[in-house]
């Protein structure tokens, strides 16, 4: 009998740590390598904040 594509009593295997450690960092640097940044801005003179979503933040520590 086969459920889902694995035999019945097949065993899952689980990624190991260091295998999903160096996924984390692959991922963070395929997105450094393809998301163009002219300059970081700090002129910003006013800063908009949705009201929901900062209620939210603040009480959820």
């Amino acid at each position: 009998m086969v459920v889902a594509g694995l035999p019945v009593g097949a065993a899952l295997q689980w990624p190991r740590q260091a295998d999903l450690a160096f996924a984390r960092s692959r991922t963070i640097e395929l997105i450094h390598q393809n998301m163009p940044v002219d300059a970081v801005r700090d002129d910003l003179d006013t800063l908009v904040l949705n009201a929901d979503l900062l209620e939210a933040v603040l009480s959820n520590p």
